[in-house]
């Protein structure tokens, strides 16, 4: 048995179940005064024993002669508002400034919570349903306290569409970064090549959603490869060499993810995951002209 969770116990008492309380569950269902009642009993047993909500979804299913899936819906959704507004507290007693938004990098991750993956706010401004979650009903956004210093520290877990694999990516990875290289590229075929003597600015900003641009000289060799994301928008660049300054570029070939909330958004070199060795192993290749960083 887990132990008990002091904070979630006293949310889940003051929650606003009430006839002048509006939450999701009184949102979503008929028959209020009875099943704020039952929920809070279930909820609160759930979290004082530490058991899964199995029992608890099964429990209210069966009292309102609704299916698994509603039960479920409410209380996954209410328990991770319960959780959401215990971390508040957690990190303001903490002392704990901003928090960060981070979803889950699967194929099951809605475009909202990708959008909201990696922004960060002020822990006063914390807000449940608006920048912090649970955003929509079965969310599984969680938050963590956010520090500057520390965004390229670790590692965060992932789910690899194509095999079902987990596996994990740098911290700093975001969403739109993510669904590029894990979602959007396998099913990418064609890349379309442009010569860098015709053109006046590099590659465009702008083009076909997930397309792929390949800037080459007179003779073919791919300098640069652009990667763009749902929007049409420049996303990823991929760049062959280490431009004559291996004191920079200490992986030779390297890549820059695009943040258009920066006033430059071509961002800062980094250096590529396996995942994206394979997919450009065309143009880039360990021991030749990429090395791991050290």
């Amino acid at each position: 048995m887990q132990g008990v969770d002091s904070r979630k116990l006293e949310h889940i008492l003051n929650r606003p179940w009430s006839d002048d309380g509006k939450t999701f569950t009184a949102r979503c269902w008929e028959g209020c005064d009875s099943l704020v009642s039952k929920v809070n009993r279930e909820l609160f047993r759930m979290v004082a024993t530490g058991e899964a909500p199995d029992r608890a979804i099964e429990a209210i299913a069966k009292a309102f002669g609704t299916s698994k899936a509603n039960a479920g819906r409410v209380v996954m959704t209410e328990s991770a508002a319960i959780a959401s507004q215990a971390q508040h507290d957690c990190y303001t007693e903490l002392g704990v400034e901003e928090f960060e938004v981070i979803g889950t990098f699967d194929s099951h991750m809605c475009d909202f919570c990708g959008e909201m993956d990696g922004q960060h706010f002020p822990e006063k401004d914390r807000r449940i349903g608006e920048n912090a979650p649970p955003f929509h009903p079965w969310c599984r956004c969680t938050t963590a306290p956010y520090d500057e210093d520390m965004k390229d520290v670790g590692y965060r877990w992932m789910r690899d569409p194509e095999t079902g694999k987990g596996g994990t990516v740098p911290s700093d990875m975001v969403y739109p970064e993510w669904k590029a290289i894990f979602v959007d590229r396998p099913k990418n075929s064609g890349i379309i090549k442009l010569k860098n003597s015709e053109l006046k600015n590099g590659l465009p900003q702008r083009a076909e959603p997930h397309s792929i641009i390949d800037k080459t000289d007179d003779d073919g060799k791919v300098l640069q490869r652009r990667i763009y994301g749902d929007n049409g928008k420049a996303l990823i660049d991929y760049d062959v060499s280490d431009h004559n300054r291996p004191d920079k570029y200490r992986t030779g070939a390297h890549k820059h993810v695009f943040d258009y909330s920066k006033k430059n958004p071509h961002g800062k070199a980094k250096p590529l995951i396996e995942k994206e060795l394979e997919q450009n192993s065309d143009i880039i290749r360990k021991g030749e002209n990429y090395h791991d960083p050290e």
